[in-house]
């Protein structure tokens, strides 16, 4: 990781915007597994870093990491920043139900990640179909049951 790295996960926008000032200092550096910057500020749910970062040249928001293949936005969903994710998907060619390379939808990863307000509200949106199966087969009920058995709430409630 890079200090780009750091500053945008702990939201620290006024370090970011100085160190994209400095020469050989990139917003797009990735960090070991693909995560750029964007990903770190979708994480921690940094709206204010993300509304900045989306507005400067060569980011990407079809940036995907490397093992879960998430996007900033699938990171947020993931982690249950609403209003980071909300202000994501507002910006142009954002689609709330396009697939990572493994199948999944925001509405799958939502659901198994246990995001129930996410998971409310893509189900609100226009377009999303919360029970289309993922590329794994399986609806959102489905992945939340195998969730709450993998996290050792083993009882049958989805």
């Amino acid at each position: 990781m890079q200090l780009v790295h750091y500053a945008t996960a702990a939201g620290q926008l006024t370090v970011l915007q100085w160190l994209a000032a400095q020469p050989g200092v990139s917003l797009t550096a990735a960090a070991d597994d693909d995560r750029q910057p964007l990903h770190y500020a979708a994480a921690f749910g940094r709206t204010a870093v993300v509304q900045w970062l989306v507005q400067q040249p060569g980011i990407s928001l079809d940036a995907a990491t490397r093992g879960n293949h998430f996007t900033p936005l699938f990171a947020a969903i993931a982690h249950g920043h609403l209003g980071t994710a909300q202000c994501l998907s507002a910006q142009p060619g954002v689609s709330l139900t396009a697939a990572n390379a493994n199948g999944s939808q925001l509405v799958h990863v939502a659901g198994g990640h246990g995001q129930l307000t996410a998971l409310q509200w893509l189900a609100s949106c226009p377009g999303v179909r919360a029970m289309t199966a993922a590329g794994s087969h399986c609806t959102v009920l489905q992945l939340r049951g195998i969730w709450r058995w993998c996290s050792g709430s083993r009882t049958s409630r989805a």
